[in-house]
């Protein structure tokens, strides 16, 4: 069974009669897709729906995910992002039949207001997470919200000059950004409000999250320039560089479209 967008691991068959037997295995399983929004109705990327514990996707920029194969019966669904609390349901189909799902998570209480440090005013949530501490010690390439403001383009775009990165545009459409390995080039590994993005490398930089949500952003081309709290994030290694992606509370986003 396989998860949108996930490869299988344990090979494919050319058996000139699987044709006959992927329809016939459709027949006797579930395909759950859908969109996920916030309390606003604005779509969220990033969140991961997990059914059953065993298959997985991740939104994209739409809010739109897709898992298929799923046995028929009762189906546990969890959907997931960091600054939202979490939902779970129990869903009941049977084999043959696709369930559209229209699924809402609602933003953690979170404080908006600035704080003034040193004379300046700054943003609490990048306060609190350390991206001004990291600004200070320049390791890294840093989009501070008032840059975003400024510049309201792709993520692609931002980091497309930065030195040592490259960005390549797949057959997919998608763009995915490279760093350095020696002389090697390879896919960064991708960071959502401090989380690692596991499908960042096949989806690309700019479906991660939806600019709009964008509040900050950090680039580190080289691995040795990552800050040491992400080395041990349960990735399979950070050898190609790092992005790290910082939302706005969605209280923010709210408060913005008002005006």
């Amino acid at each position: 069974m396989l998860v949108s967008g996930a490869r299988q691991l344990d090979g494919q068959t050319t058996d000139p009669q699987a044709t006959a037997g992927d329809s016939a295995l459709a027949a006797l399983t579930v395909t759950l897709s859908g969109v996920v929004r916030d309390a606003g109705g604005n779509p969220l990327s990033a969140v991961e729906v997990v059914v059953d514990s065993l298959y997985r996707d991740f939104t994209n920029e739409r809010g739109e995910f897709k898992i298929s194969g799923l046995r028929s019966g009762l189906l546990e669904l969890t959907a997931r992002r960091v600054g939202f609390n979490p939902i779970s349901t129990i869903i009941q189909a049977n084999g043959g039949v696709v369930v559209s799902l229209a699924i809402k998570l609602v933003a953690n209480a979170t404080e908006l207001e600035t704080v003034v440090v040193e004379g300046k005013r700054l943003n609490r949530a990048l306060v609190e997470n350390g991206f001004y501490q990291r600004e200070k010690l320049g390791s890294g390439y840093f989009m501070n919200p008032e840059f975003l403001a400024r510049h309201w383009v792709g993520v692609s775009t931002l980091i497309r000059n930065i030195p040592s990165v490259q960005v390549n545009r797949t057959r997919r459409g998608a763009e995915v950004a490279l760093g350095r390995n020696g002389h090697r080039l390879c896919a960064m590994s991708i960071f959502v409000d401090g989380v690692y993005f596991r499908m960042g490398g096949e989806l690309g930089v700019d479906e991660a999250i939806n600019r709009d949500d964008l509040l900050a952003l950090e680039v580190y081309p080289h691995a040795t320039d990552i800050p040491a709290k992400y080395l041990g994030s349960g990735t399979s290694g950070l050898d190609c560089g790092a992005i790290f992606l910082w939302t706005k509370p969605i209280m923010a986003n709210a408060k913005k479209k008002k005006h």
